[in-house]
């Protein structure tokens, strides 16, 4: 099996679906992290939820990044 470096310039139906699966399941990440981040006392927790939401919210960028560079 090969690995690919980099996607292609044209994705499938079922690759988009799967992507937007990913998008939405970083993005409630996201917004629960911040929300327990928002419920928490103790800043050692708090600074790894930061943490946390920062490594989804990247993740969620580059997701879009690579569909920005899809043709469709």
């Amino acid at each position: 099996m090969s690995i690919i470096s980099k996607p292609p310039n044209v994705i499938s139906v079922k690759d988009n679906i799967h992507i937007c699966d990913m998008l939405a399941g970083n993005l409630m990440g996201i917004k629960t992290i911040k929300e327990f981040g928002r419920q928490s006392s103790d800043q050692e927790i708090i600074n790894i939820l930061e943490a946390t939401q920062k490594m989804h919210a990247k993740h969620y960028n580059l997701l879009l990044e690579s569909l920005e560079n899809c043709e469709n």
